[in-house]
Parts: structure tokens; C-alpha cells; sequence
């Protein structure tokens, strides 16, 4: 009996171990069913750049945006700089077909991405340049379906480019 209760013990002790360090390490990526909210973020493999949540300083405005991690006051990339979120609790996302989602306290779309092309395996990523890119995880071409940087504030990254992309016809 007691070995049963030992190993009882030792299984969940791994379980929920296993469980803390998901929340522990910081990932890059974000696939359908994960979600970013809160204090969550994403970082950049490099450890550069990171995307999560900030407040406009009243803590009644929420945007969803990306900044260097090491000066969090330099943003890179805002999603939903028209319509902010009025309180911390709201909720990024990925559907299945790959459409990055901003959700509000009452579940409804703040903000979505428009990508290219439907996915079959999206997933996003935030790259070490500060761009969040959507890709098919089987893709092994340089062709996403949707990028942050087409999608520029006042912030100039290395490796952004001027003109009209005349594959999707973005300015």
C-alpha cells in the first residue's frame, strides 16, 4: 500500500513539475488551442524581443505589442493601437486555419491577423529580427502566410523593407 501511495506521489509530483516548467521556460511560438494573456509573453530565441500584453501607463488602455526585453519602453510592433483592451484580461491566440486573434474580457475580436493563405499546421513565431511571422509548421519555404512587419509603427527593425510588396500588394 505504501508503495502505491509512493508512486502516487511521484507521479504527480513529475506531472506538475512538468506543468510549472512549461510556465517557467519562455517559448517563441504559439500553436491553435495555446493562448498568451496576462503577465504571459513570447520571447525571441535570442532572448531580444518579446510579445505580451502593456498598458498605456492608465492601466485602462491594453494593447498587445511587441518591444526589446531588456528596454520593454521601446515597442517595435503594436496589434491593436486603435482599439485598445480596457482591462488586462485579454487573450491572444491562433485559430486552426492560422488567423492570429486578439480577444477581449467578454470574448470578443479585438483584432486579427488577415494572412495570405489558409494554414493546415499554423503556428506563429517571434524571430530574433522582432518580426511574428505565421507559417505552416510543415512549410520549407520562406513564403508566410502573414508577418508583423508589413505591418510597421514608427519603429525601423534591420531587414524591414520600403515599398510595395507586389505579392500581396501591401504599401
Amino acid at each position: 500500500m505504501e508503495t502505491l501511495a509512493l508512486h502516487s506521489f511521484f507521479y504527480c509530483l513529475i506531472a506538475f513539475s512538468s506543468t510549472m516548467l512549461q510556465f517557467c521556460i519562455a517559448a517563441d511560438t504559439i500553436s491553435p488551442g495555446q493562448t498568451v494573456s496576462g503577465i504571459q509573453t513570447l520571447v525571441s530565441s535570442d532572448q531580444v524581443f518579446e510579445l505580451g500584453f502593456f498598458s498605456s501607463g492608465n492601466n485602462e488602455s491594453w494593447y498587445l505589442g511587441i518591444w526589446y526585453k531588456k528596454t520593454p519602453g521601446v515597442l517595435v510592433w503594436i496589434a491593436n493601437q486603435n482599439s485598445p483592451v480596457t482591462d488586462p484580461s485579454g487573450v491572444f491566440t491562433i485559430s486552426s486555419n492560422g488567423t492570429l486573434v486578439l480577444l477581449n474580457q467578454s470574448n470578443h475580436t479585438i483584432w486579427y491577423s488577415n494572412p495570405s493563405r489558409p494554414a493546415h499546421i499554423p503556428v506563429a513565431q517571434l524571430l530574433g529580427s522582432g518580426n511574428l511571422l505565421i507559417d505552416n509548421v510543415t512549410s520549407t519555404s520562406e513564403s508566410y502566410l502573414w508577418k508583423s512587419s508589413d505591418y510597421p509603427i514608427n519603429t525601423w527593425l534591420p531587414g524591414m523593407l520600403i515599398g510595395k510588396d507586389m505579392s500581396n500588394g501591401l504599401n
